[in-house]
């Protein structure tokens, strides 16, 4: 699929290395992942660690320009969340590998016990001392 020269971004093909891709060996990104990559490179054109390929039935050519691209039709905001979700990511792996990323599960567990309230306000329930079941004076 071409226009005015260009490749379809759905005929793109991008290798890279991914969250499922072992880092060493680049293999072909799809969904969410090929999606981020393909928004990186149309708003930046680059995309860091990704290389572009139309494939051609006779060879296979490298985009190195996102004006070889045709983008009409483009899931501009399926390509953002798949661009945020991969942000949040590589965050979490760095934040876990400085030991500053709590997991969800140790923190609900350190939610699981409310903190004690301080002395004075344990048993108030708008203004009435339920442990002796008066109001507060000075309510």
């Amino acid at each position: 699929m071409t226009s005015a020269g260009r490749i379809g971004w759905k005929a793109v093909r991008v290798l890279g290395t991914g969250a499922s891709t072992d880092a060493a060996q680049p293999a072909q990104l799809v969904g969410n992942e090929r999606l981020a990559a393909l928004y990186r490179f149309q708003s930046a054109g680059r995309s860091p660690g990704h290389r572009f390929y139309a494939a051609d039935v006779k060879r296979e050519t490298e985009i190195v320009e996102p004006d070889q691209v045709d983008w009409s039709g483009f899931p501009v905001i399926a390509a953002l969340e798949a661009v945020t979700y991969d942000e949040l990511r590589r965050l979490r792996m760095l934040l876990t590998e400085s030991g500053e990323y709590e997991t969800p599960k140790a923190r609900a567990q350190a939610t699981a016990h409310p903190p004690t309230p301080p002395h004075g306000i344990a048993g108030l329930v708008g203004g009435v001392d339920l442990r002796r079941g008066s109001a507060r004076s000075d309510v």
